[in-house]
């Protein structure tokens, strides 16, 4: 059972154990200095503490390689010396950025809707602008619109003038919200990964003994633990993301930039950030909107009219934003914000050559190792990207280690650089930052911006490999005219006097329409019913006339046979008339001739 215990304990101890794994690529560690100095106590007791110190420098995803022997007493108290492998990986340079403010905002979308009153007879407008409380659900997201003394175009009275009234509705244009940070200077922080590996272990010549990464920050440079004191300094430091204000959708790590921002307590309408958001709920300032917002009319009639919105980065999201890695594409590798840390996190590209002591706590003796560099063969570009960043696009073939290269233009060398490749790599491809500009190419590259590439293992002496590359420059963005138009739609009121309202109602399809039904819709079917059976009655009337003309048209046929009956009736009846005057005038004759006597 014992056996067993110990067998399942080994076994187990075996598969715990962390395997060492080899450096990538050990850097040549030229300028490096060692030494050994003594410590006395300055307590009287003459103890004197022994220690080596290693001073050297070392290039962003750089290694540095060293044996350590250091003597020791086993436990049979012999003296006894060891060797181990210490490897310094330089991981990350870092900006951390502290949020100075931040708040919430969402993109808003306008939702406007206009009518206008013709003279005299509609009054729809409300002069009193509580429009905006009729049949409205977000009275707070709101504002009103009202202008007298618009054009009567389209109107049935042309005296006076129409009234202009608009309800402008923020809402959201979707559900996303984004948080709006600001940040100023960074801390600038190196990440170092210390390596010690056991070389004598004959079962695992390789075994990790401890691995420890070191976070410090630049501005103090000093971190110590039991047995090692690392001590980093610079003389500069990579470049920083300018202060101010960026943005990103709440719950990603986004950054973007390249758009004007309101702050805080700013209400620019003209900078992304005017719809803020507290607690879930959007807040807006009427009166800055309000002062935003114009109507023209052009026909007060037909309700149509120009509406203007001075505004920005509304009913659609920003299209000149950029993400901030893209955006400082020559010296960030990413950006990355971190809202619950309150932190923006910048992964620069490159880095300048850190100066590094390595203290250990006992004297020790110290032996470098480092790879030799070595490439195939390279090609590369030269890029003025539109945001202005300059850089060069280095793809390096079969290559390991450190490379260093010169910018040449007419011969003469602008700038210098490295560029460090991981062991054995097959392709590697680099963005190595740049400021100085090409030149003009001769010969087949004549009229084109051309510069000369050189480059060459680092420590290896072995001549320059150079190649002639095109400098390409991208167009940067020109301005844009803001089109302050702002689509609305028409809010249709009853106008007894509008054509289109009467049109509307004399359609019978309307009538048998549900719904609250209208006054105008009541008289307009009143006034229609009246004229139909005015109009039925002229037709009835019309109809007897045509019908007496038709029969005395069909009875024109009889008229001869009895024109003669006819004529010796009226004959006779003249003839007695004529005899009965006569009679009549000798009475009178003879009474008068009595009287007279």
């Amino acid at each position: 059972m014992n056996s067993l215990y110990r067998t399942t304990l080994i076994i187990i101890s075996l598969l715990s154990r962390t395997r060492g794994i080899l450096p990538q690529q050990c850097t040549n560690p030229a300028g490096t200095l060692t030494g050994d100095i003594d410590l006395q106590l300055k307590d009287g007791s003459g103890k004197t503490i022994r220690k080596t110190v290693i001073s050297s420098n070392i290039g962003l995803r750089e290694t540095l390689c060293f044996y350590v022997k250091y003597n020791y007493t086993n436990e049979f108290n012999r003296k006894r010396e060891r060797e181990v492998l210490y490897t310094l990986d330089y991981e990350r340079l870092i900006h951390v950025y502290n949020y100075k403010s931040m708040y919430k905002f969402a993109i808003p979308a306008t939702d406007a809707t206009c009518w206008c009153d013709c003279p005299n007879f509609s009054n729809q407008c409300d002069s009193k602008l509580t429009s905006c409380d009729k049949d409205n659900k977000r009275p707070d997201f709101c504002v009103n619109y009202f202008v007298p003394g618009q054009s009567s175009s389209g109107c049935v009275m042309k005296t006076g003038s129409g009234q202009t009234c608009c309800v402008l509705n923020i809402v959201r244009l979707n559900g996303d919200t984004y948080n709006a940070v600001e940040i100023a200077s960074p801390s600038t922080r190196a990440v170092f990964k210390l390596n010690i590996i056991d070389v004598e272990d004959k079962e695992d010549p390789f075994y990790l003994l401890k691995d420890k990464y070191y976070n410090l920050d630049l501005d103090d440079g000093t971190v110590a633990d039991d047995s090692v004191l690392l001590h980093v300094t610079t003389s500069s430091t990579a470049s920083a993301l300018p202060a101010g204000w960026y943005y990103g959708k709440v719950g990603t790590s986004e950054l973007k930039t390249n758009v004007m921002m309101n702050g805080k307590d700013e209400w620019d309408i003209n900078k992304l950030g005017w719809f803020k958001v507290d607690d879930g709920v959007e807040v807006i300032r009427k009166p800055v909107i309000k002062s935003a917002f114009r109507a023209e009319t052009v026909n007060c009639g037909a309700n149509n009219m120009k509406t203007f919105f001075a505004a920005s980065y509304y009913n659609e999201n920003p299209p000149d934003a950029e993400d901030a890695t893209k955006f400082f594409l020559s010296k960030m590798d990413y950006v990355m914000r971190n809202d619950s840390s309150r932190q923006v996190m910048a992964f620069h590209r490159t880095s300048p050559r850190l100066n590094i002591k390595v203290t250990f706590n006992e004297k020790s003796k110290i032996q470098f190792l480092f790879d030799e560099a070595t490439f195939r063969d390279f090609k590369g570009a030269i890029i003025l990207d539109k945001f202005s960043n300059r850089y060069a696009n280095i793809t390096i073939f079969d290559g390991s280690g450190t490379i260093t290269g010169d910018l040449k233009v007419n011969k003469m060398t602008q700038e210098t650089f490295h560029v460090y490749v991981p062991k054995n790599s097959k392709v590697y491809t680099k963005y190595v930052r740049l400021t100085a500009t090409c030149g003009v190419g001769t010969g087949d590259l004549q009229g084109k911006d051309v510069a000369e590439v050189c480059l060459k293992p680092m420590g290896v002496k072995v001549d320059y490999m150079c190649q002639t590359v095109i400098c390409h420059t991208e167009k940067m963005t020109d301005f844009e005219v803001r089109d302050d138009n702002l689509d609305y739609k028409k809010k249709e009121f009853d106008d007894i006097l509008s054509l289109s309202t009467w049109s509307k109602y004399l359609n019978p399809v309307q009538w048998f329409k549900g719904g609250k039904p209208s006054w105008v819709e009541g008289v307009i079917i009143v006034v229609f019913i009246l004229v139909l059976a005015f109009v039925i009655g002229i037709l009835v009337k019309l109809a007897r006339m045509f019908n007496c003309i038709f029969k005395c048209l069909t009875c024109c046929g009889g008229f001869k046979k009895k024109s003669k009956h006819t004529y010796d009736m009226v004959r006779i009846r003249a003839g007695s008339m004529g005899k009965y005057r006569r009679q009549k005038n000798v009475k009178i004759a003879e009474n008068n001739s009595d009287g007279s006597v």
